[in-house]
């Protein structure tokens, strides 16, 4: 492992002239062009058709929701991954695999990933040199602090768009090391350059798929919030807001995984009644976001119910 400190990502405010003046990757073509509804842009095509070496991924993160969504899209990248739903399971997968990469979510049962990396860090093989990515929806410095002293390489937030993705693994798996740009625009409704980016790198009918998933695991996470308001459960109120933030901002829905970010916020700074006022809008807002997306992808409302 090299004794260098390794790059971790930063929000646009905080980058240094020469982060921000930093040369970006240039791209083979596109070999292919793909048909999806949005209007076709660099952003979401530029990574279509481009031949990798079949690096195998480890993605470790207890949303079953996110941890398929990135699945599909790097398998489509042409990467070999799998996943795994927890920390244990990670260094396990690490022990006895051979993956080039470990994607880590932070927040997970059994260990957490930060516990994770150490551990792999703490390995007595050339294993413990293996790159490892932290993926969490939490992006502070002092986070990214933590993620560096706990042995992690780089720093990928959720959401993050397919194609930064995918540039962020191959320059890991390739020996380089990433910065990239945080996004601090305002989010509308429904983000259509984060559909677009999905769709063009895995077709319009494994979108449709992923959105249903979606659909039905924001569900659960809305049903999990209200009775965490009802028994004021803080706990699993920020647990679920944190989930859904992942999640609905990987799927596009950009004022929901903003407003579910919110929410977290709140129950961590003991601002509880905030919380529970923040809460009780999630419906609302995913209530709006189906019918944005009922008009936008005609194929979901067919397949299913909850848009019928």
């Amino acid at each position: 492992m090299r004794n260098t400190r390794p790059t971790l990502l930063r929000p646009r405010a905080q980058q240094t002239q020469t982060q921000a003046a930093h040369t970006p990757i240039r791209h083979p073509p596109v070999a292919a062009e793909p048909t999806f509804l949005f209007a076709k842009g660099d952003a979401a095509t530029r990574h279509l058709g481009t031949q990798r070496s079949a690096a195998h991924i480890l993605v470790a993160d207890d949303n079953a929701a996110m941890r398929n969504i990135v699945l599909t899209i790097l398998r489509v990248a042409g990467f070999k991954a799998h996943g795994v739903d927890n920390g244990a399971e990670a260094v396990k997968a690490v022990r006895q695999g051979d993956c080039d990469l470990v994607l880590m979510d932070i927040e997970m049962p059994a260990m957490n990933g930060l516990d994770a990396s150490r551990a792999i860090r703490a390995l007595s093989n050339a294993k413990r040199q293996l790159p490892i990515i932290a993926f969490s929806g939490n992006s502070t410095p002092a986070d990214q602090e933590n993620f560096y002293q706990a042995g992690m390489n780089d720093f990928a937030a959720k959401p993050i768009a397919a194609h930064e993705l995918i540039a962020l693994i191959e320059r890991w798996t390739n020996g380089g090391e990433a910065i990239m740009e945080k996004k601090q625009n305002d989010p509308p409704l429904l983000e259509p350059g984060m559909l677009a980016d999905l769709e063009a790198m895995v077709g319009l009918e494994s979108t449709i798929d992923l959105l249903i998933l979606f659909d039905e695991t924001a569900g659960t996470h809305a049903d999990a919030m209200r009775r965490a308001v009802k028994n004021r459960d803080t706990d699993t109120l920020s647990k679920n807001a944190h989930d859904l933030k992942s999640i609905a901002g990987n799927c596009g829905f950009s004022r929901l995984s903003r407003h579910a970010a919110a929410i977290e916020a709140a129950c961590k700074g003991g601002a509880f009644p905030r919380a529970i006022t923040l809460a009780r809008q999630v419906d609302k807002i995913l209530a709006e976001s189906r019918v944005f997306l009922k008009a936008t992808y005609p194929g979901v409302r067919t397949r299913h119910k909850a848009f019928a």
